[in-house]
């Protein structure tokens, strides 16, 4: 059906799950050329230690604005109710899931996604931790027009930052607000077809994985300057972590934050009087297993001159 858009606003249907997802969900809301028909996220589903089943952060953003929200267990179960609102648009920000083609291509204008990486470099689950991973200088977001294949598409924007010395918790965030304000220009000129999308060079495609708890074991092996960047491509989940004996036990260690200085080379867990360290790398925080983060130098306070192995 031909659209409403050039006589009334733009009609999405907005697709998300976590907290970064609110940024571009705000700006269409913000935005009088855009109407937000429904919201579609993760089911509720059971958090912390008691398992409170709990809404996605996004479905509570929308239910404080009084959108109409759809929680499909598969997107495709919802198929015959997303094709009955006749959007103009769908658009995907961190939804947790794949679309099914034929919802992708329903709309008139097709599907948009605010993905956190310099397409085609790091397509996938976990772009931004690959991002720091990798050593790369360079991040950035795109907004792309999807298609059959993930993270495939065609790009309509490329926006880019510096790393430095970012952690994953603080580049992501970043990244999709600034993806999150191109948001509404971008979508308004492809709707006007103001736009050609530029095709992505697919032999330059890299990949990245979905993280799991093992990932983030530190290799004691890798340079110093590799286990730098692990500790802060895993914050916060899954949280780098190392096995010390400590009191005759083996006990898990998170590193949560850490940088580097120093000379020794030894590769222990280590304190001096005001100091955490493995060889090379300054502990500024970490969590023994079944205690709360403690500092490093409060560690050091309270564990003077003590070396633990470490595997």
């Amino acid at each position: 059906m031909e659209p409403t858009y050039k006589f009334d606003q733009l009609k999405v249907i907005y697709f998300g799950t976590p907290e970064v997802s609110i940024f571009g969900l705000k700006a269409l809301i913000d935005d009088e050329r855009f109407k937000v028909l429904a919201v579609v996220t993760q089911p509720p589903k059971p958090v912390g230690r008691k398992q409170v089943i709990t809404k996605s952060p996004i479905h509570d953003f929308a239910d404080e604005h009084k959108i109409q929200v759809l929680t499909p267990v598969k997107a495709r179960d919802a198929m015959g109710e997303l094709t009955g609102f006749d959007a103009d648009l769908h658009i995907v920000v961190a939804y947790g899931q794949i679309l099914p083609n034929d919802l992708v291509e329903s709309p008139y204008y097709g599907t948009l996604n605010i993905h956190p990486s310099l397409l085609p470099r790091w397509r996938g689950a976990a772009p931004v931790p690959a991002t720091i991973l990798s050593g790369d200088k360079e991040a950035g977001v795109c907004i792309m027009l999807m298609d059959d294949k993930m993270d495939h598409g065609p790009v309509l924007d490329v926006q880019k930052v510096v790393v430095g010395g970012k952690t994953t918790d603080e580049l992501l965030p970043e990244l999709m607000k600034l993806g999150a304000d191109r948001l509404p220009d971008i979508a308004n000129e492809w709707a006007k077809e103001r736009m050609t999308p530029k095709p992505q060079d697919h032999d330059l495609a890299t990949f990245s994985k979905m993280m799991s708890r093992d990932d983030a074991k530190i290799d004691l092996a890798a340079p110093i300057e590799q286990i730098e960047r692990m500790i802060r491509a895993y914050d916060p989940w899954p949280g780098t972590w190392i096995e010390a004996e400590i009191d005759g036990t083996w006990k898990r260690v998170k590193i949560l934050k850490a940088h580097i200085g120093g000379e020794d080379a030894d590769m222990t867990l280590k304190t001096s009087s005001n100091e955490t360290s493995i060889a090379t790398l300054t502990i500024d925080s970490l969590q023994i297993e079944g205690k709360k983060p403690i500092s490093g130098e409060e560690f050091a306070k309270t564990h003077k001159n003590q070396t633990w192995n470490i595997k």
